[in-house]
């Protein structure tokens, strides 16, 4: 689990050397507050996205990510409603 892996849309320097250093099947991180689901190589990186107060005109919502076999994993993310 990473809290900073993207900055301005971009991976970071620091989070790249992370990545190459280690492997993970799944990196885990938060910071942008934007659900995310991408690759880079064969880790899947996953950001949730912010249950908390509303930032940036983003919407709140939640992030689910099933583990299963390999190969088998999948994510999605959930917008939640204000009101």
């Amino acid at each position: 689990m990473r809290h900073i892996l993207y900055e301005g849309g971009k991976l970071t320097k620091d989070g790249r050397t992370f990545l190459d250093r280690e492997r993970p099947d799944i990196c885990v991180f938060g910071h942008t507050h934007q659900p995310k689901a991408d690759w880079f190589g064969k880790t899947l990186l996953f950001n949730p996205g912010s249950a908390g107060l509303k930032r940036f005109k983003l919407p709140r919502g939640v992030g689910i990510l099933v583990l299963a076999r390999q190969g088998q994993s999948r994510s999605t993310s959930c917008s939640m409603i204000d009101g």
